[in-house]
Parts: structure tokens; sequence; C-alpha cells
């Protein structure tokens, strides 16, 4: 049985990279390979691994969802002091409120996907290497410029390149100006038999780059997995949800005017409000498997969220999405699914909240299906 390595983003703190981690997993389980995913650490500033906050005070790391703060230093004592409330709070307060949600992220990990007990890094690359017969990289922002991901590890450098197999992965930028960024790499992605990204605008920007037009547009792989799949991993809060919900998910601050609306129209309908990323909440400690459960069974659905968007759709669910900002650089992956999918412009937020908005579903879901199998075709035809 042939083995494959996926080397993604490893954050035990976000759901959209937990679950398109899975993804790619069972999409190549399903056609028999043996899979495993690479622990890195290149990940975001969630990473379990060591961490320290902004002004240095203070250092911890997690170890098997336990917080351990390893020390004070000594020449930061009159800063320690005087430091601002609000910084001890966010440094010592947080990631105590985090550790129940850690471990939610650590049971799915545990249950669902095949990890590695070691981590890759330059020095070890080749010898892993040797253990497997392909390695794939992505999906998610895997090739971010703006984010510093772009590594010797995230290019896939330490293999040949027919054991390169690109997965959809995303720059998460469509800007032109990011271009510059992407040119001291630009050898490395010349080294991919084949390239893909999970948005159009990514593929143009490293068409741009390559002085190609071959850099293909594929789905993200959570759109390759079936709804019933995901309904088997899905797992309903151990909190009793007594009444049809409104569900937020934005991974940035929200308009009050927005928050406002929702808040009067739920008191109108006798509807609840779940934000999953309020800390107050219950909720807030929600695991992925939990997630795929709250999307599901929403009555409403708001997001700003690329991943939050992809399940609306997976579960056919009336969903409205919101750009993070005026310049949100990341919101063209979101315009790319929706317009190639042939979804009614109107789920994207335009100062109105569409609460009788209707999805013809029917449409979309011919739509994904003739998509799926480009992607798949695409994907495949990387094995030699």
């Amino acid at each position: 049985m042939k083995k494959i390595g996926i080397i993604t983003i490893y954050d035990l703190n976000n759901y959209g990279n937990r679950l398109q981690n899975y993804a790619v997993q069972e999409f190549f389980c399903e056609r028999g390979f043996k899979t495993f995913t690479i622990k890195n650490h290149l990940a975001t500033n969630h990473s379990p691994f060591n961490k320290k906050d902004t002004d240095g005070a203070v250092i911890y790391r997690f170890k098997n969802s336990k917080i351990f703060f390893a020390r004070v230093r000594s020449k930061s004592f009159k800063k320690l002091i005087s430091f601002p409330f609000r910084k001890i709070k966010n440094s010592i307060v947080t990631p105590i409120i985090n550790i129940k949600r850690k471990k939610s992220f650590i049971t799915f990990e545990k249950k669902f996907i095949n990890t590695t007990t070691y981590v890759i890094d330059f020095a070890n690359s080749k010898e892993i290497n040797k253990k497997f017969d392909y390695f794939a990289i992505g999906s998610d922002q895997v090739w971010n410029p703006n984010y510093g991901r772009i590594s010797y590890i995230f290019l896939l450098s330490f293999c040949p390149p027919n054991k390169k197999i690109c997965f959809s992965p995303s720059l998460g930028t469509g800007d032109i100006d990011d271009l510059n960024k992407l040119q001291a790499v630009k050898s490395e992605f010349l080294k991919f038999n084949y390239l893909c990204t999970r948005e159009e605008a990514g593929s143009e920007l490293l068409n741009k780059l390559l002085e190609t037009d071959k850099v293909a547009t594929t789905l993200d792989p959570t759109l390759l997995i079936s709804k019933d799949k995901w309904l088997k991993i899905s797992k309903s809060s151990k909190f009793t949800i007594s009444k049809n919900y409104i569900l937020l998910y934005f991974l940035t601050e929200n308009n009050k005017d927005v928050l406002k609306e929702i808040k009067n129209y739920a008191k109108r309908n006798d509807l609840m409000i779940i934000n999953l990323l309020d800390k107050k909440s219950k909720f807030y400690n929600s695991g992925p498997s939990e997630f795929l459960y709250l999307i599901n069974n929403s009555k409403y659905f708001f997001t700003d969220s690329f991943h939050g968007v992809i399940f609306s759709i997976i579960f056919n669910k009336n969903f409205q999405v919101f750009h993070r900002s005026k310049d949100d650089k990341m919101y063209s992956r979101i315009n790319h699914i929706i317009k190639l999918l042939k979804i009614d412009s109107d789920v994207e937020y335009d100062n109105v909240i569409k609460w009788k908005l209707v999805i013809n579903y029917d449409m979309v879901n011919s739509q994904l299906e003739n998509e799926k199998k480009e992607t798949e075709k695409f994907i495949l035809c990387q094995f030699n």
C-alpha cells in the first residue's frame, strides 16, 4: 500500500484547518492509500507549540492540553509591575480559558486524524522523505506570502518532483502587490510537475509569477467529502439547545449595528443566539465535530469564514457571509466559490441582512458534482 504524508498547517484551534486536514486524509484513504499528517512547527499564532506574549513577559507552552508557565524574565520585572491589566489577562487568563477548547481539538485529532509522533523540520526532512511514496501539500493557506508560512517544508523542497502532490493549497491572496513576495521562491514552485490553488485569484497570481497558464483551480478538499460522511463525524453539543438558534462564526469583530439587528430579530422570533467565538459562551469550547453539528442544525448562519461558507454549502444551509474589512485580501476565495457554484450573490452581506433568502441548492449541488469530478481528476493525475 502506497504511503502519503500530508503537509499542512498544524493548528489545534481552527475548525477549517482541522476539517480540511481530515478531508485530504479521507480523500486518499478512500482510494487505497495509507495516509499520515506530518506534524510541523509552522502553524499560526494559535499553535500548541511555544509562544510568548508580545511584550515577552510571560512565556508558556501547551503540552497534552495542559499549560505550563516556564519563566518570567528578571529584566522585565519593572515592566511587569507596570504591565496593563488587560495584557496580563490576555497572557495568563485567556490561555487558561482556552484549555477546554484545546482538549476538544485534541480529542478530534486523536479520533479522526492519523498524525505522526514526530515533527518534520529541515534537519530530519530527508530521512522522512524515505518513509513515504508521496507528499501532499495542502490545503489551507500554506502558501500565504503575508503570514511567513512559505518554507522549505511547505514547498516540499526535501523531496523530488515525482513525489509532490499539490492538493488545493491557498495563497490567501490574489493581490498583485503580493507578487514580489513570491519571487524568492519562484524556483521552488517550478519544481512541481503540477500546480493548483483552491481559488482563481491565487492561480492567476501563480501563473503570473511562473509566466504560464497551467496552474489549475481546484476545490477545497472539504467539498470532496460527502455530506453523509461529515454527518457521521458530527457530534451534538453536550449543552442543551432548547429552541431554534442563529449561529454566528466571525473570525474578526463584527459591526455593532449588525449584532444589534441579529439580537432584535432573535428576540422577536424566540431564537437563541450561539456565538462560537464568544469566550463567555459555553459553546466556545466546541470542537470540530460540534462545529459541524451546529452549522447543520442552525436556523440562520452568519459568518466571515471561508470554511463557514463551505460547510453551509455542504449542508445546504441558507447563510450570509460578511467581509472582514474593506480591504479584505482573503475574500477572493469566498467570492470565487460563490460564483463557481452559481450561488445567489444575495448571500454576500451588503448592509442588509436577508432573513428570507432561499438558495436554490438543486442547481448548486449539480454544479458542485461537476466540479468535484474535475478536481478529483486533477489530483489523481499527479500520481505516476
